[in-house]
């Protein structure tokens, strides 16, 4: 029996309705070149972006934001972080 992308979809959408009102799912599907990013609601269609970005790149920027949290030396300047985080929000 072949499942259909809507069958699934379907799915989602009655499992988040039973967790709560104002519950979403967020995919995130890290490609070579770029970011897509799935966000599915239970009474709403999909919403899908995609971000240019290289899997290098976005492996660097998160790797600096989690340094920017745990690492002592940087913990001391929340700057640091905040500037981390926006380039990863950009």
């Amino acid at each position: 029996m072949k499942v259909s992308i809507s069958d699934n979809l379907k799915k989602v959408s009655e499992n988040l309705q039973q967790l709560g009102r104002n519950v979403v799912l967020l995919s995130p599907l890290i490609l070579a070149d770029r970011l897509e990013l799935i966000l599915v609601r239970a009474n709403s269609p999909p919403i899908r972006r995609t971000v240019s970005v290289t899997k290098a790149e976005l492996n660097a920027g998160v790797l600096e934001f989690i340094q920017a949290l745990t690492a002592p030396w940087k913990r001391k300047n929340i700057e640091v972080a905040k500037a981390s985080a926006n380039q990863l929000y950009q």
